[in-house]
């Protein structure tokens, strides 16, 4: 039963002759991972609905001078553009006076007008699922609105062949084969760590890639991580001893309770498989170019009180998230 306003007729048990324990089915997931992976930005008031990110880039090496000549001029370029918009949400609660008369359990009734939790949970959703839609160009979101997926090139983030403005080269954000997590899979990674950063002239580039995600659904991977980064032995053979585990303190293991879900937050089989690594270290030059833009921070709204005597409430938030790159992204699509 369900509904979206607490009174007497909807929530007669809470008022009839009858004494009863009441119950919660389950606890809220534990927030905050998926924010580790992006970078957070407060957008001042007055300053529109929107923001707009730009790469830029330079060559990388000098040129040779020859005797009385000039030198060569550095190259310079605008990379590719992604705007964030801000979308703005919301939580209300609605009582009777008659609920807040006769009710006989406070309790159930705290629980259920608590407010504060509704935003994190939806901001962790929304983080998460620039993730979980890494494979598609855009998604309908559990309001039935469609989600651009995209990076600055129009592309899907789990892309083979990114582009680049002012080069034909291209890069991956997909690690190869699909695996699933093990020792192999991570140096597979590892290697296209090297070799897949580039700027948009095509040139080497790096990121500090410091965090291994995966989906709290996936309790094999997630013990096989745990067991990798905190062996004190040789994570290539765990009998040893005295040997320094060299992946040790080299990565942070964030678990996303969203990762493998649909639009609605419900668990979805077919990403349950899904990992990757991701540079994330507060500084964009060194990190994915991936973004969680606060337009308007979380807050209640003031309370009032309807001609039918019923009390209303609320919180509100707006935020944008996007990414304008891949580089500094690698996911394994395992099945």
């Amino acid at each position: 039963m369900f509904d979206t306003s607490l009174t007497t007729v909807t929530f007669s048990k809470m008022v009839d002759l009858l004494n009863r324990d009441w119950e919660k089915t389950a606890g809220n997931v534990s927030l905050g991972e998926a924010s580790k992976l992006v970078m957070s930005e407060n957008v001042p008031k007055g300053n529109g609905d929107r923001k707009r990110k730009t790469e830029y880039d330079t060559d990388t090496f000098a040129s040779r001078k020859v005797e009385s000549g000039y030198a060569d001029k550095t190259r310079s370029g605008v990379g590719y553009e992604k705007d964030f918009i801000a979308v703005r949400f919301g939580k209300e609660f609605v009582i009777s006076a008659e609920m807040r008369m006769w009710n006989k359990k406070d309790t159930v009734k705290a629980d259920w007008a608590s407010l504060k939790r509704f935003l994190p949970e939806r901001r962790e959703l929304d983080i998460t699922h620039l993730i979980t839609f890494a494979n598609v160009t855009s998604y309908v979101d559990k309001d039935g609105y469609t989600v651009d997926a995209t990076t600055g090139d129009g592309l899907e983030l789990a892309h083979a062949s990114h582009t680049l403005t002012n080069s034909t080269d291209t890069y991956s954000s997909i690690i190869s084969g699909a695996p699933a997590f093990s020792r192999t899979a991570l140096e597979t990674a590892e290697q296209a760590m090297a070799t897949q950063i580039k700027n948009n002239f095509g040139d080497k580039r790096r990121k500090k890639f410091d965090k291994i995600f995966c989906s709290d659904t996936n309790p094999t991977a997630i013990n096989t991580i745990m067991e990798f980064l905190n062996s004190t032995a040789s994570v290539a053979d765990n009998k040893s001893s005295g040997v320094k585990n060299i992946y040790k303190d080299k990565y942070t293991l964030c678990v996303l309770p969203y990762l493998a879900t649909t639009p609605q937050g419900i668990y979805d089989a077919t990403k349950s498989n899904w990992w990757g690594i991701i540079a994330q270290n507060g500084n964009p030059a060194d990190s994915w170019q991936a973004y969680i833009l606060t337009f308007e921070d979380d807050h209640t709204t003031t309370p009032r009180e309807e001609r039918n005597d019923d009390w209303v409430w609320g919180v509100r938030g707006a935020w944008a998230v996007g990414a304008l790159s891949a580089r500094g992204f690698m996911i394994s699509l395992a099945t």
